[in-house]
């Protein structure tokens, strides 16, 4: 199994080449060589580039993915392994920054990637159940 986490969108979205200089946007080609250049992702492409030769799910959202995984319950752990406060609010704003929908956690998604064959699909990727969809959806953030 493959995961690719990346920004990007299910479709084509025409020129998203850009640089990247002291962390913000700039002409990816005024100076080249001192800058990162990057693109968004076109996870239909790669969906549709695999599809005679693997199983692909998602793309999900990278917030829905976490969640789907277990990340708050993994926070809580390690809320619990200090008494310091500055490093507690480091992991709780780690935490949102990898989950809320304005930061990453709507931006960047999740592709899984498995064999053609294979019979399972990946948790997150899963249609939920009947309970799911019935059960009050309540996140609590720590601290």
């Amino acid at each position: 199994m493959g995961l690719i986490v990346d920004y990007g969108q299910d479709w084509t979205q025409g020129d998203t080449f850009r640089g990247i200089k002291s962390h913000k946007f700039a002409n990816p080609l005024s100076s080249p060589g001192s800058m990162d250049l990057t693109a968004d992702v076109d996870f239909s492409y790669l969906r549709f580039a695999a599809k005679d030769r693997a199983a692909c799910f998602g793309p999900v959202e990278q917030g829905f993915f976490l969640h789907s995984m277990g990340i708050q319950a993994r926070l809580q752990q390690l809320l619990n392994t200090t008494a310091d406060a500055g490093m507690q609010k480091n992991l709780v704003d780690c935490y949102k920054r990898l989950t809320d929908p304005h930061s990453m956690g709507r931006i960047y998604k999740v592709l899984a990637v498995l064999p053609k064959d294979s019979s399972m699909v990946p948790i997150p990727f899963a249609p939920p159940t009947t309970e799911e969809l019935n059960k009050p959806k309540v996140e609590k953030i720590v601290r």
